[in-house]
């Protein structure tokens, strides 16, 4: 069987929604995300299992940053703090995170990350 799988998705960069379903289906059927080309993504195949998928969005960042801010960096370490993983995204100024799904106790919140303001 094989290991990898390419497909044109056709997503707006917007529909964080769509994104995260999207993604969480894939992984149910066994398909991790590990590459956002021009066209093309990737997925490298995994175990069938439940994840789930936040899309993120950073208006500030910008494709000709050489790297992420300190902003993006306390997030990136606190997610990674948390327990989940930064995957590709389909843009610079957003990334894609997975994790394990929320149990059932959990109450659904969706969170919106908002950096300070000040200096």
């Amino acid at each position: 069987m094989k290991e990898t799988k390419r497909r044109v998705e056709l997503f707006s960069f917007y529909d964080r929604t769509g994104l995260e379903a999207h993604l969480a289906r894939m992984a149910g059927r066994g398909w991790l995300l590990e590459k956002i080309g021009a066209f093309l993504w990737t997925y490298h195949k995994i175990e069938p299992r439940q994840l789930a998928f936040s899309v993120c969005y950073f208006p500030r960042a910008s494709q000709f940053d050489p790297e992420p801010s300190q902003e993006q960096q306390t997030f990136y370490e606190f997610c990674a703090h948390t327990g989940w993983t930064r995957r590709p995204a389909p843009s610079s100024r957003s990334f894609t995170m997975s994790g394990p799904p929320p149990s059932p106790s959990t109450p659904t919140r969706r969170w919106r990350w908002r950096p300070s303001t000040a200096p």
